[in-house]
């Protein structure tokens, strides 16, 4: 590198194909915890005797998620971190942010940086971050006054990180198919995953 700026912007595009990479594993994470509580799939699961395995991989599949969400935005951050909020960290100083800006388009850094400032301070975030500190990374006595977050309060907020994580690769040009292309894919995949546990052996 012959400037101190190229290793600011080099960062964020490499933060931000990396992240529409996790964009990608969350949306699928979502579309196989849906599937899994498909009333058919449960079913099948109980006739063979299964329950025990299937919460195990219920457990495994919702600490990755909560994982996944919760990184981006982990701020401060140091210099070695990967995850979006050091690339959104990065993109403060003018320099890296004109550079990132001509790649593409000012119009798209600056949704990016609307979407980021928006959803940190989401309330949903805190509760999947406390989740996290205290049943998943960690385990601690939960603070009573910040419940869990609900399934459908989790995968609503992932699909909404999904689209900040689109909007970063998007900005910086790392990406530029989007991330709802994915979407029917990623869902005939969980389809087929699940298929021998659905009744009569249909797609749930």
């Amino acid at each position: 590198m012959t400037t101190t700026e190229e290793p600011g912007q080099t960062t964020v595009y490499e933060i931000s194909d990396v992240g529409f990479s996790n964009a990608i594993e969350i949306r699928q994470i979502v579309q196989l915890l849906e599937f899994q509580n498909n009333d058919s799939v449960r079913d099948a699961l109980e006739e063979k005797e299964a329950e025990s395995a299937n919460m195990m991989m219920r457990n495994a599949l919702i600490s990755r998620l909560v994982l996944l969400v919760s990184r981006a935005y982990s701020t401060p951050s140091r210099d070695t971190d990967l995850h979006v909020g050091r690339a959104f960290e990065l993109l403060s100083d003018d320099i890296i942010r004109t550079e990132i800006e001509a790649r593409v388009s000012p119009e798209s850094v600056a949704h990016a940086i609307d979407l980021w400032k928006r959803l940190r301070g989401d309330q949903r975030l805190s509760r999947i971050k406390h989740f996290r500190d205290k049943y998943t990374a960690h385990l601690g006595k939960p603070n009573p006054k910040i419940p869990p977050p609900e399934y459908q309060q989790l995968f609503d907020f992932a699909r909404e990180t999904t689209l900040l994580m689109d909007a970063l690769a998007r900005a910086t040009g790392a990406r530029i198919e989007g991330i709802d292309t994915w979407d029917e894919e990623l869902k005939n995949s969980a389809a087929a995953f699940w298929l021998p546990w659905t009744s009569g052996g249909d797609s749930a």
